[in-house]
């Protein structure tokens, strides 16, 4: 048990002993970074149980894909990358690139706004969710993890002109069902 004296392990090394197959390492890897790597899994797949499986898969293979991490930038960034491609994965393996979950937009509430036009986090995480999917993961990877298009257009193998277009078709769509309804 580590003491209140103690730092927490640099990343780095915690993901180098997770290279090196240490239990342990995979354990407090998962403790560390398991939170934040689902919360980004749920937004890109629109559902926790896909999510779930996409964060069980990048887990199960981790100690293996660590070997790949060549120490340059933060193994948190590289994670999230990590997480994504899994994602991505997980979609294509399914064939679900174009498919949407029809229950996420029945699910949108219908008191969509209050007296000062703000929305509840809920409404907007449904709403996010309710996206085409490729709306959906060009939005959650520019507006709320803060990529590049050019970034983003790598990872989902299209051109950064779509990237920003699905991007703005995202905004688009979200300004519309939060301040008029669907």
């Amino acid at each position: 048990m580590m003491s209140t004296t103690e730092r927490p392990e640099p990343a780095a090394d915690l993901l180098h002993r997770v290279a090196r197959g240490e239990e342990d390492a995979l354990a407090a890897c998962y403790a560390r970074f398991g939170g934040a790597l689902l919360a980004l899994a749920r937004r890109f797949m629109g559902s926790r149980e896909d999510a779930e499986d996409s964060l069980h898969d990048l887990f199960v293979a981790l100690p293996e894909t660590a070997r790949s991490w060549r120490g340059d930038g933060a193994p948190e960034a590289w994670l999230r990358r990590v997480i994504v491609r899994v994602c991505l994965m997980r979609l294509r393996q399914e064939r679900r690139l174009t498919m949407l979950d029809a229950d996420a937009s029945a699910a949108l509430p219908d008191g969509r706004r209050d007296g000062a036009h703000t929305v509840s986090r809920l409404t907007l995480e449904r709403a996010i969710a309710a996206l085409p999917q490729g709306e959906r993961q060009a939005f959650v990877l520019r507006e709320v993890e803060g990529y590049p298009f050019a970034e983003i257009a790598e990872l989902l193998g299209i051109s950064r002109n779509a990237a920003e277009v699905r991007c703005c078709r995202a905004r688009e769509r979200l300004r519309h069902v939060l301040t008029e309804g669907p």
